[in-house]
């Protein structure tokens, strides 16, 4: 009876921190997929020049936070950021980005996008390596706090 609860107990402390370590996976994915967005903003602005609604029809089968966001925003003008991972300075960085793209004459957008690209290559690489760091310690952890369960349950 004390090993199955003990595995239980093992078993509970890996699940939980694998959910808590998927925060640093969803804010790479969200980097991720602004960048590939920022990029594709990019080429249409220097080429076809298509519309924003337009844009985001190329991204239609992608359901991910980023993009349920930006369809929202371009479909209402209202911003849906309630993720926790994010903090309050990378909300307003995003909400500023759609909220500018769109407002003025192709030369200055793409100049704006490319400045923006600078960044978002920043922001996305410091969390990649947030979650390459971040995730396996989470990881490391609820196996070492499972096994201190384990053992002690015994």
């Amino acid at each position: 009876m004390n090993i199955v609860l003990g595995l239980v107990i093992f078993l509970l402390c890996v699940i939980m921190a694998f959910v808590l370590s998927t925060k640093y996976v969803e804010k790479r994915k969200f980097y991720e997929d602004f960048l590939s967005f920022n990029d594709k903003l990019k080429v249409e602005l220097s080429f076809t020049k298509l519309t924003l609604k337009k844009l985001m029809e190329g991204f239609n089968g992608r359901k991910t936070i980023f993009f349920n966001c930006a369809t929202r925003y371009f479909d209402d003008k209202e911003m849906d950021l309630t993720v926790k991972w994010l903090r309050g300075e990378e909300k307003d960085y995003v909400k500023s980005y759609f909220s500018t793209i769109g407002t003025s004459d192709a030369v200055s957008q793409l100049e704006y996008v490319r400045n923006v690209d600078v960044e978002l290559r920043k922001k996305y690489d410091d969390a990649k390596n947030e979650e390459k760091k971040y995730r396996q310690l989470y990881l490391r952890l609820g196996i070492l706090i499972g096994l201190a369960g384990f053992i002690i349950v015994l």
